[in-house]
């Protein structure tokens, strides 16, 4: 799932239960819409930030069919689930 469609399903949730917490007047309008401004920005750092770990960069890498062998440091390389990923 693309960080695009995590974030376009969150806004729907966000709109389903905002306009829910609204009607029974658990929220108002101003408190929903800041909810509803910060939580998309903080889900995108969130994804950046997994998604830029050195292990799932080597992961994305071994992934790939044409990718036969990855050299890298000795720790990495035990901590990788791939038998692709190889100590120098």
């Amino acid at each position: 799932m693309t960080q695009d469609q995590v974030l376009a399903i969150l806004r729907q949730l966000l709109s389903f239960s905002g306009g829910f917490a609204v009607a029974r007047g658990w929220l108002t309008n101003e408190q929903m819409t800041a909810i509803a401004g910060l939580i998309p920005p903080l889900v995108a750092v969130w994804w950046v930030w997994r998604k830029a770990s050195p292990a799932a960069q080597i992961a994305a890498v071994a992934a790939n069919p044409d990718v036969k062998k990855i050299v890298t440091e000795p720790d990495v390389a035990r901590a990788s689930p791939s038998n692709k990923v190889v100590s120098q």
